[in-house]
């Protein structure tokens, strides 16, 4: 496997909306972000992959996703990809409104890594959203009260994705194929489950019966990605969260699944702009 990685996609501002279309830049692998995110599908979506579970992604679907969740959306080459994504800093809603943060945020904090990322949102709901949109869409930086507008507005859109969140939690898509190739399945559970172990694609391919050169072709056909960045991302997911627990930086090195210290170092201050220790002492 090679050893150029980036996974990491960075955001401009603490609180930003971005309405994207075909040409608009789409980030191709599997990733992750210091912001949590909401993603509107508007259309051209198929899947859409976070952590272990594959959500079909149809037009008008909404999903969230916090600062630990690799995830990566499929498009439908045929259709326009056509999508609007919020993303928030968690710290900037504590610096906003502290007491009432923990519970503006709860929708992405209060569930397991990757399940219930979905909200099946009413046609009401959808007209909420694109209402809150437009308020934001609308806002002009040189106009007098445009951060404290800001501000409002998107306090005001995480009071309602908890209410729709909350509303359609009884009704969530549990984890499906749809549609995804069975064989990519296979392997993405199969990583999913020894990415902190030593992986190789000649031992990858012996165990699902296949000719490497196929097996990497078909992933990257499937997920526009590859076996090597998909893994990497699953270990600095992981190593983010062991340093958050306390681990030392040559544990986490270890037990994220990176064989080489130096490597991991290099890797992570890579992706982070931060060295693994200087990360360790932010907490």
């Amino acid at each position: 496997m090679g050893t150029s990685f980036e996974s990491k996609e960075y955001f401009d501002h603490d609180l930003e909306l971005r309405h994207k279309f075909n040409n608009d830049p789409c980030f191709p692998d599997f990733h992750f972000h210091d912001s949590f995110e909401i993603y509107y599908s508007v259309s051209g979506g198929s899947q859409y992959l976070i952590e272990d579970n594959i959500y079909e992604l149809n037009p008008g679907d909404l999903f969230i996703i916090n600062n630990y969740e690799i995830h990566k959306p499929l498009r439908n080459n045929r259709e326009n990809y056509e999508r609007i994504i919020l993303a928030i800093n968690p710290e900037k809603i504590k610096e906003i409104n502290p007491s009432q943060a923990p519970l503006l945020l709860s929708c992405f904090t209060s569930r397991k890594r990757g399940e219930h990322n979905k909200i099946l949102l009413s046609d009401e709901e959808r007209s909420q959203f694109f209402a809150l949109v437009n308020k934001i869409k609308q806002l002009k930086q040189h106009e007098l009260g445009y951060e404290t507008l800001l501000e409002l507005y998107f306090v005001e859109f995480l009071v309602y994705v908890n209410r729709w969140y909350r509303t359609s939690f009884s009704t969530m898509e549990p984890q499906s194929n749809h549609g995804l190739n069975p064989i990519i399945k296979s392997i993405i559970d199969y990583l999913n489950d020894n990415f902190t172990k030593e992986v190789s694609l000649d031992k990858l391919a012996d165990e699902f019966h296949l000719s490497k050169y196929y097996m990497c072709q078909l992933f990257k056909t499937v997920t526009g990605t590859t076996i090597h960045r998909y893994v990497i991302s699953r270990r600095l997911a992981r190593s983010k969260i062991l340093l958050h627990q306390g681990y030392s930086v040559t544990d986490t090195s270890e037990m994220a699944g990176f064989q080489n210290y130096t490597h991991f170092i290099r890797t992570f201050t890579s992706h982070f702009g931060v060295s693994p220790k200087q990360f360790n002492k932010s907490i």
